[in-house]
Order: C-alpha cells, then structure tokens, then sequence
C-alpha cells in the first residue's frame, strides 16, 4: 500500500517534474499543494499541517529552537528551492541620504518579517561587509503580529534582543511608510493589488508607484 504523502511548496521549476508527473515516487501516494511562499511559512508554523514542505531556513531553525514537543517536530532536508537576495525589491526614501549599503547605519528598515531568511541575509551582509550591526538601525515588521511568522513563533513575546523593532497595524504598509519618509528603506517592495487594512491578507500593499515615484528609488 502506497504511503499518502501531502507536499506544499511555493510555484517554482524546481518542482515542476514531480508536479507534472515526469518523475514518480515509488510507493507514495503524493498530493501536491501549491502556496505562496508568505502563506505556506505562515500555516506551517500556526497550523503544521503538512506532513513534508519547503519552508524558511531561518524559520526552520527558530522552529527547532523553540520546539516544546507539541509541533514543529520537523526534519530538515538539504533540498534548496530557492536561492536569492532581496537586492532587485531593495527602496530606499530619497531624501533618506542613502547612497549606499554602507549609508543604512542608523536608519529606520521595513522588512515582512524581521525573522525571515532574506531579512537574515541582509542583516549579514550588513554587519560582514559594513559593521553594521542588527541594533544599529529601527526595524519595522511589515506583516501583523497576528499573521506574521515571527508572531506565530512567539518573537512578539521573546525577541529580537538589543533591537528596536515595531510592528505595523493592517492598516499600514511599509510601501506607503517608504513613500512618506517615515522609514528610510523596504528591502522587499512588490507592487500588486491594494490591500491596506485587509486583515486576511499578510503582505499587505499600499499602491505606492514604484516608477515615476520622485520619492522611492532602488538601491542596487
């Protein structure tokens, strides 16, 4: 008897031949769920309710840390399905004073959520390459604590330490944050439909324009 097996991933090539039948488990019963990346993190860490997943590599070792037997009994596999920065959605405000990685000491960064893997990345970088530390800058936390993954982890209760970090509301984007100068950079601006104040949603967009915008530009 075929072991049933539910699968949820993002929309991504890398799983298209076990998605489109060109290859075939052997005896797995296999259903395949396709998630928004922003989603799937989010219901594996509220819910668990897959039995294998791509998820966050940074989420997936606050998971483990935070484990207390009751969920997240995951094991990781090294399948990467993805792999990139957030540098071609990287905005900072105009009048920020920001030329450069090494001009964000000091500023006020909107991240979906400070825990996730890209926002890992960037803070590395920053410290590897310019010194900049994670409590140098103010951190503002796109999604709401009710559907962030740092929030269904408990980071609203025990972290981050020795950083200033702000949760926006529904009703606030960090797009339109960006646009009024009231942050200075958003490392992952992707303009889609506007959803401000949408409490089912959990990446929120305000409309702000990012072409013909004299008040955001790219970074890099």
């Amino acid at each position: 008897m075929a072991l049933r097996i539910t699968m949820a991933y993002s929309d991504n090539p890398r799983i298209q031949p076990l998605r489109d039948g060109t290859v075939k488990p052997e005896n797995i019963d296999l259903e395949m769920i396709t998630v928004p990346p922003s989603d799937l993190f989010y219901r594996n860490l509220a819910f668990d309710e897959f039995d294998a997943s791509e998820m966050s590599i940074s989420e997936t070792l606050l998971a483990k840390e935070r484990n207390d037997g009751t969920k997240w009994d995951w094991s990781a596999l090294p399948c990467f399905l993805s792999r990139g920065h957030v540098w071609p959605n990287l905005y900072v405000n105009t009048s920020s004073g920001i030329d450069s990685l090494a001009d964000i000491k000091g500023k006020r960064i909107g991240v979906p959520d400070y825990d996730m893997t890209a926002a890992l990345w960037f803070r590395a970088t920053l410290k590897d390459l310019y010194g900049i530390e994670a409590g140098d800058n103010t951190w503002y936390n796109g999604r709401t604590i009710e559907f962030s993954h740092g929030g269904a982890l408990g980071l609203d209760d025990s972290g981050p330490r020795g950083v200033e970090h702000h949760w926006l509301t529904a009703d606030q984007t960090l797009d339109v944050m960006l646009d009024k100068g009231e942050i200075d950079v958003y490392t992952a601006l992707r303009p889609g439909p506007v959803t401000t104040g949408d409490t089912t949603v959990i990446d929120r967009y305000g409309g702000t324009p990012t072409t013909g915008n004299p008040n955001i530009r790219k970074l890099l």
